[in-house]
């Protein structure tokens, strides 16, 4: 089940892997009996199942006899491009796709309390000290990263203008 929740995961975050290609793969071939319409129904409430119809084809080809398409080997440079752990460049790209410039911008740097109480557990009990944990987030990010938060507005101006053409 854990394997499962962490390509669900990666599926969400449209940073599919070389690594998770593998495990769709053998969970497929290991788990027939799986509810895929189950499966399927959860990735559309996500907005999700057109994506994992291009990975599971991008599957298909790597590992059985799948055909090749256009869309297969876009879909192949992308997880081969984006390395061990995805890149922040297209963690940047998805999110502008997903809500736009302003939206992607605000939800970067004011997150939603459910992902602030990974960082800040106490607001778990006391979610009224969001906005305080926002600024100090903030504030911790320039003061200590501004190298990293610098590339991440690069990477926003270049993807919108990617995105533009």
């Amino acid at each position: 089940m854990c394997i499962i929740l962490h390509i669900f995961q990666s599926i969400f975050r449209e940073a599919v892997l070389v690594y998770t290609q593998s495990w769709i793969y053998i969970m497929n071939n290991a788990m027939p009996d799986m509810n895929m319409v189950y499966v399927y129904k959860q990735l559309e409430k996500l907005g999700l199942s057109d994506f994992y119809k291009k990975v599971t084809a991008l599957e298909k080809y790597w590992f059985e006899d799948g055909r090749f398409s256009e869309e297969i080997e876009e879909t192949a440079k992308y997880v081969l491009s984006s390395g061990t752990y995805g890149t922040v460049y297209n963690s940047v790209k998805n999110e502008i796709k997903k809500n736009g410039r302003i939206k992607g911008f605000w939800l970067n740097v004011f997150p939603p309390l459910e992902r602030m109480k990974f960082t800040f557990p106490f607001l778990k009990k006391m979610p009224v000290f969001l906005p305080f944990c926002w600024v100090a987030r903030c504030f911790f990010a320039i003061v200590t990263k501004p190298d990293k938060v610098l590339r991440k507005i690069r990477y926003v101006v270049r993807a919108s203008r990617e995105m533009e053409e």
